[in-house]
């Protein structure tokens, strides 16, 4: 299974209310879904937070020129795709934002594993902690 294609796409997610904190006000918010299509027509998907050093944009465009280094690559070698990214391409270097643009790459990564194996991406993490969210 190889990586043939990268997608980054743009949600605004509106709130009901306006939230308030410390550095102001927000009535919704964006994200990043990223996905990474194989060979084998599996889909893995993966969120980038929109609300970063960067704007939503800036996140999308360097999701997907990162994504570009990815095709013909192998989805189970995260470790490989995480050393490509912070040290060979240097985005260690750039903070957080570099944290949240990779995030969603991970993500879609694990995604693709677990979908390939047919397992939840928690089994492949060491398994569940709780069985709900209350």
């Amino acid at each position: 299974m190889k990586i043939i294609d990268v997608r980054a796409t743009i949600v605004a997610i509106p709130t009901r209310r306006v939230h308030r904190w410390g550095g102001g006000a927000f009535r919704g918010m964006n994200c990043i879904i990223v996905e990474l299509r194989t060979d084998t027509g599996l889909v893995g998907y993966g969120e980038s937070s929109g609300r970063c050093s960067g704007t939503p944009e800036t996140v999308r465009v360097a999701v997907e020129a990162f994504g570009q280094r990815l095709k013909g690559f192998d989805p189970f070698e995260i470790e490989r795709a995480r050393q490509m990214f912070f040290h060979e391409d240097r985005w260690i270097n750039i903070g957080a934002f570099g944290g949240v643009v990779f995030a969603g790459i991970e993500m879609a990564l694990w995604d693709l594993m677990g979908k390939s194996l047919n397992q939840p991406v928690h089994r492949l993490m060491g398994g569940a902690l709780r069985d709900r969210i209350n």
